[in-house]
């Protein structure tokens, strides 16, 4: 089975937090941020990564071996446990729809089979992702 992480980027100069999941390696996803940073994404965190330097921000596991399941609320439990929702720290969404946890194929036959029967909002609820992905899901734009 497959797992993921919670992580935590620190801003050393200036405490701000930014707490996110992945099933990536921590330095593959390391490597994506500064990637991000160096583009023209124009988040606080990414924002601030050009300004300070991206050597002044750390990324740390927060949670490890955790299953799909679980990333999404602990996702959640950290978010509010460190307190990085804007403008204490650089979560941008107190429903963290932006949650990047990959779905496995089988919950992507899932969520289209539900999408017959069930209202998306209710599937996005259930799979704690925003309505838009759901659709997009269903849609065939992601997860082909």
């Amino acid at each position: 089975m497959a797992t993921g992480m919670v992580y935590v980027i620190r801003n050393l100069i200036t405490g701000k937090q930014f707490v996110g999941s992945t099933t990536m390696k921590l330095s593959r996803i390391w490597s994506y941020h500064k990637s991000w940073a160096n583009g023209s994404r124009k988040s606080p965190l990414y924002q601030e990564m050009r300004k300070f330097g991206d050597k002044n921000f750390i990324i740390e596991p927060c949670e490890e071996q955790l299953s799909y399941d679980q990333l999404r609320n602990k996702l959640k439990e950290w978010v509010t446990r460190l307190h990085t929702h804007i403008p204490l720290g650089y979560n941008l969404s107190s429903k963290l729809s932006g949650c990047r946890v990959r779905f496995k194929p089988h919950e992507v036959r899932k969520i289209i089979e539900l999408s017959k029967t069930i209202p998306q909002t209710h599937i996005a609820r259930k799979y704690n992702v925003s309505q838009t992905t759901i659709s997009r899901i269903v849609a065939r734009k992601i997860y082909k």
